[in-house]
């Protein structure tokens, strides 16, 4: 992590810790109701709140409609859309919080990818 000295002018030392941007991957399982104006408007907005957050798009892959493993609020299918980005850590709750409260988005699980660039 880099530090970031700020002198101020009664002489004190202000140390910041800097963040770099890391890798992050969203799989998210989108309602199976969904039209598909309405998948790609979901994927859109997500992709423009990444950008808007100063983040980085790399990929978006969107497998379309598959079976879940198990049922899930009385659904057996879901459309599955795997977001690949670049963002800094301090923003990623703000997608979190929004995927968790997007009435289109089934479930979704953000990781980290390799934790060990840093």
């Amino acid at each position: 992590m880099d530090l970031l000295r700020i002198y101020t002018p009664e002489g004190e030392v202000v140390v910041k810790q800097i963040s770099k941007p890391r890798s992050y991957e969203a799989m998210v399982i989108l309602k199976p109701e969904l039209s598909d104006e309405e998948v790609t408007e979901t994927i859109k907005k997500y992709e423009e709140m990444i950008s808007s957050l100063g983040g980085e798009i790399i990929n978006i892959e969107n497998w379309g409609k598959k079976k879940l493993a198990y049922e899930m609020d009385k659904k057996r299918e879901g459309i599955y859309v795997i977001i690949n980005f670049k963002l800094l850590p301090e923003h990623v709750e703000t997608i979190n919080r929004s995927m968790r409260l997007d009435g289109n988005v089934h479930r979704h699980m953000i990781v980290r990818i390799n934790p060990k660039e840093d």
